[in-house]
């Protein structure tokens, strides 16, 4: 599945561009990650449907896994950049 949304876009955008200084590129690669952090973390198999009462009713969402029984693994030449991430978004990931 590609991820299509203006956010991914613009940040692939500055992350690609050659001008892009490396203060930005780092800035940018970061919130990168973080969005395809939060994305894989929302596919992943166990996911369920869940409704929850809210000030305004019910609201339908999604409730994740158990963190502790998931595990992140580093990609070795990656830099390690999404699974900091992973790990920023889910702190319980082994």
């Amino acid at each position: 599945t590609v991820l299509d949304s203006p956010a991914i876009t613009l940040l692939f955008t500055s992350i690609r561009n050659l001008n892009t200084p490396v203060a930005q590129y780092i800035t940018d690669a970061d919130r990168l990650m973080r969005i395809l952090a939060e994305e894989g973390l929302a596919r992943v198999k166990g996911v369920e449907v869940h409704t929850v009462t809210t000030p305004c009713g019910k609201y339908t969402g999604l409730k994740p896994p158990n963190q502790k029984d998931m595990c992140a693994v580093s990609i070795v030449r990656s830099g390690d950049i999404l699974l900091e991430a992973v790990r920023s978004c889910a702190p319980n990931i082994k």
